[in-house]
């Protein structure tokens, strides 16, 4: 009992002096007023990166098709083309059911409000009050010149999105090339820890990937029939919600589960409710037994981890951070555990 206490300590204590160190890099690098450059430079390199993991992600299919002698200029533009269709496909649907729903949803507001206040005051006794105009405040020429320093952002991300496109299909059609000229590149001291390093990290990536598509589908389509079979009319948008924000770890289930109640709440109060279980009930399931079966045989984050990612990333680069957080902190973990193995092999 007292050696489990220990190593429980122990646990704490490293978690903890983790924390403390990545603040403490934190406050020296926003006081030497060094953090906004490199995210800056993060920033300006992020729509290449982007490039280099889709044709990353696609090769595999790529090299498919290869092997069943279609040509790799023939083979990068078949995929290339079902991928970007499906991409725009899913915008083309969910875009506009959103723009319907918030709509929907911003007239309604008021009457949700008060739908609320009604059932707080009869579940708990207590008299809550909620005032529409300090909710949303009145449109006025700051938000006018928000709404219009959003517009002119818009080119910026068309820019960011061509460099994405046209950069991952350059990188397709060259990638055994571009794959060779990477290794030619690493220093010979330490190549082999490096090729090492990535032949357990890319394959984890895979496997991360893969499982939360799959895990993405089961949300998406026991969403749609189980809403579908309670009579919800927006059974398609709430599904397609779920399984978009699925990919947000920790937090996803809460960022479409709050829209999809509040919505509901403007059908009836039982709706509301309704929506309410079958989120928690999805969600206990998918947490316990979905994700546990698909996600086997991926590296285990502790929920600590999984926090101190989110809450760095998202900081830093907001929603993209907050999305990639298990894949950057599993690549530090693996680090991590491979110069532990090494030292351990030397004091052999």
């Amino acid at each position: 009992m007292n050696k489990t206490l220990a190593k429980k300590f122990q646990k704490l204590l490293y978690y903890g002096g983790i924390i403390l160190l990545v603040c403490l890099v934190f406050f020296c690098l926003n006081y030497l007023k060094i953090t906004k450059i490199i995210i800056k430079i993060v920033k300006a390199i992020l729509p290449v990166i982007i490039a280099v993991f889709i044709s990353f992600l696609l090769e595999p299919i790529i090299t498919k098709l290869i092997n069943y002698k279609v040509k790799r200029f023939i083979a990068v533009l078949i995929v290339y083309l079902i991928f970007f269709s499906l991409i725009i496909g899913l915008i083309l649907l969910i875009v506009p059911l959103i723009i319907k729903n918030g709509k929907l949803f911003l007239d309604k507001l008021p009457d949700i409000l008060l739908e609320l206040e009604k059932l707080f005051n009869h579940l708990i006794k207590i008299n809550i009050h909620f005032d529409f105009n300090e909710i949303l405040p009145s449109i006025n020429n700051s938000n006018v010149k928000k709404i219009f320093k959003i517009a002119s952002k818009t080119f910026d991300i068309g820019f960011d999105i061509s460099i994405v496109i046209v950069g991952s299909l350059f990188l397709s059609f060259d990638y055994p090339n571009f794959k060779k000229g990477i290794k030619n590149l690493l220093p010979k001291k330490h190549k082999e820890k490096i090729i090492n390093y990535f032949n357990e990290f890319l394959p984890f990536i895979y496997k991360y990937i893969k499982g939360l598509l799959l895990d993405s589908l089961f949300i998406s389509f026991m969403g749609f029939l189980i809403f579908f079979i309670f009579g919800f009319k927006d059974a398609l948008f709430f599904s397609l919600l779920l399984g978009l924000t699925n990919c947000i770890p920790l937090f996803g289930p809460y960022i479409s589960g709050i829209p999809i109640v509040l919505i509901s709440f403007l059908i009836s109060t039982k709706f509301g409710i309704t929506a309410l279980i079958i989120i928690i009930c999805l969600q206990l399931i998918d947490g316990n037994i979905v994700q546990p079966i698909i996600m086997k045989n991926v590296i285990y984050l502790h929920p600590l981890e999984n926090i101190l990612g989110i809450s760095i990333l998202t900081t830093l680069f907001g929603l993209i951070g907050m999305i990639i957080s298990p894949i950057v902190v599993t690549s530090i973990k693996i680090l991590i555990k491979q110069q532990k193995a090494s030292k351990d092999k030397i004091q052999a």
